[in-house]
């Protein structure tokens, strides 16, 4: 399903919140930073959730905490080593950790915080 498909049934539900090595719309959330994806997520996290963020290619990690700090997402960055990656309990990260290209991956930690209330939070559920 989609991000943009999030019902909002998930509002408020996640004590943790962990996206490693997305794709499609959920990568360009965490990648690009789009504000209302992010919101979206935001909104599926309990104030004080733990919230991690694994990719590659974060062109500008700053910019990133940056934006994901104004949608109530206070993550910090650090670059993340191969063999690090590698030992991901996912099939994705062993296809990238192993793809014999030169890769830098990025983790961001972090917490869920204050946020705006989305128009699709405001729908009444069911």
């Amino acid at each position: 399903m989609p991000l943009e498909d999030a019902p909002a049934e998930l509002v408020g539900l996640a004590d943790r919140l962990t996206v490693l090595f997305p794709w499609g719309s959920l990568l360009r959330a965490v990648a690009e930073a789009e504000p209302e994806s992010l919101a979206r997520l935001r909104a599926m996290c309990k104030r004080g959730a733990d919230v991690r963020f694994v990719f590659e290619r974060a062109s500008d990690p700053a910019a990133l905490e940056s934006r994901y700090r104004d949608a109530g997402l206070e993550l910090s960055a650090r670059a993340m080593a191969l063999d690090e990656a590698r030992a991901l309990p996912t099939t994705w990260a062993k296809k990238l950790g192993y793809s014999g290209g030169q890769r830098t991956f990025w983790d961001f930690r972090g917490t869920a915080v204050e946020q705006a209330m989305l128009e699709w939070q405001k729908c009444p559920v069911g």
